[in-house]
């Protein structure tokens, strides 16, 4: 008896842990463009080496400055090529490392503050690394710093700091400076500091960048206001008002820095972000959707239209009838059939998905550990099979996937990142996120799918409490 409760404890916890690897928080993506303001933000760590690839897509839309507070990652030999070549301003906040530093500091004009710290060094070792591979890193850095304008000073003191370097490969020094010294290893770029700690900065930086304005904010609740040049918008909670009511409050009220820590900010990516919204609110509260009407409110001439921007965007093949699927709702009172037949049709659905095929060898590669997701509204659409079972639904959505993995929990992991990662960049609305296929056998049974609401219903009466 003892020995069957046991295995029955097992197969639950086995069930319920890869619940929660669904539902657990996303991954932020750190490159964002905010459209409005033509701005291009890196306020993350890049460790996906395709995160770049945005950059250029950001470019192409009519970016006209970077801003940058992170600590380094892939892509600094792609995009500082790029920032140089369009000579984009970049505008620097507390901290740049490593890639964020080689970027900023090869910009032809930075801005920053007095305070903020850069630091640069070689890259770190990877497995298989070789003493080759060091030297090339470290010609590659010489190379790219003497591009950026280095000045003698620069280069005799990372050399001292390499001969001082004990470790195997000579890579794990790394030197630290602020702004007054960086215009002392840097000659050929303008840097300002200042920009952001002194009010004369900031207003330097908008009469030579007419498209940069600042932005005012309170939050009535707690009594504060913030101007914001760095960010893209309000922090969370607060709300935007007038530059004349901020003059008002501002002397009652208590004045924070955009920069202080715990400050959150949501980024404003334009009017498809704003359409997509509010589909996804009109179609999760149950009401009739008029496409047509609701693209002309944010400043498209027709759904049909808005699709086409959305397509060339992203490089995303849709027609408008699967968009609209995508975000037409049902009756919330639909009794939902949680049956494994009717996960069975769904997995049908989303293994001969046209978008899936095309885009990806999933189905055709033989290989071991190996996971495919979907990021779709689940309720929503087993209601659309419970209503019609010949329905194809989802005719759209996002998928993440995961080849060679070391292990199975190994290859849902990552199927579920990688989907999560495209699911922001492709700027979509939160969504369920369902591994449907490991190596090539239905994922989607009636204990999946139950612990997966379950938990996703206990994280959102969580939020509600907070």
């Amino acid at each position: 008896m003892k020995v069957f409760i046991f295995k029955i404890a097992f197969i639950i916890l086995f069930v319920f842990s890869k619940a929660i690897a669904a539902v657990k928080t996303e991954r932020i993506v750190p490159i964002y463009f905010n459209e409005p303001n033509k701005r291009i933000y890196i306020l993350g760590a890049l460790t996906d080496k395709n995160d770049h690839q945005f950059f250029s897509r950001y470019l192409k839309e009519g970016a006209k400055s970077v801003f940058l507070n992170f600590s380094g990652g892939f892509g600094g030999e792609i995009i500082t090529p790029l920032v140089i070549k369009y000579k984009l301003p970049v505008f620097v906040g507390r901290f740049c490392f490593s890639a964020c530093a080689i970027i900023s500091l090869s910009a032809p004009k930075l801005y920053t503050s007095k305070n903020t710290l850069f630091l640069i060094h070689d890259s770190g070792t990877q497995p298989g690394y070789t003493q080759n591979d060091a030297k090339y890193a470290r010609e590659y850095l010489n190379k790219v710093l003497l591009n950026a304008g280095a000045t003698d000073l620069l280069m005799d003191t990372i050399e001292k700091e390499r001969e001082k370097d004990k470790s195997k490969f000579k890579n794990e020094w790394a030197i630290r400076f602020d702004c007054k010294k960086a215009k002392k290893f840097f000659n050929k770029n303008e840097i300002i500091c200042d920009s952001f700690s002194k009010e004369e900065g900031k207003n330097f930086i908008m009469q030579n960048h007419p498209y940069i304005k600042k932005i005012y904010c309170r939050n009535e609740k707690k009594k504060q206001v913030v101007e914001t040049i760095f960010n893209p918008g309000c922090p969370n909670e607060f709300e935007r008002i007038e530059k004349i009511k901020f003059r008002e409050l501002e002397k009652i009220y208590l004045l924070i820095d955009e920069q202080q820590p715990g400050l959150r900010y949501n980024f404003d990516n334009g009017k498809l972000d704003l359409l997509i919204n509010e589909l996804k609110q009109v179609s999760t509260a149950g009401l009739d959707l008029n496409f047509n009407e609701i693209a002309k409110k944010h400043g498209f001439k027709s759904f049909k239209d808005a699709v086409k921007e959305y397509k060339k965007r992203f490089d995303y093949k849709i027609s408008v009838a699967d968009a609209k699927d995508y975000f037409e709702g049902v009756d919330p009172s639909i009794k939902i059939d949680y049956s494994q037949r009717n996960l069975d049709l769904l997995y049908k659905n989303l293994k001969n998905n046209k978008i899936l095929n095309n885009r990806s060898k999933y189905f055709k590669t033989k290989t071991k550990n190996k996971a495919v997701s979907a990021c779709i509204d689940l309720r929503k659409v087993l209601a659309k099979l419970t209503i019609n079972p010949e329905s194809k639904s989802p005719k759209a959505f996002v998928f993440g996937t995961m080849y060679l993995a070391q292990s199975r929990k190994g290859a849902i992991d990552g199927a579920l990142s990688d989907n999560q990662l495209w699911r922001v960049k492709l700027k979509l609305p939160p969504c369920d996120y369902i591994v449907f296929d490991v190596n090539d056998e239905n994922n989607l049974s009636v204990e999946y799918v139950q612990e997966y609401l379950k938990r996703k219903d206990f994280f959102e009466s969580r939020k509600k409490i907070n």
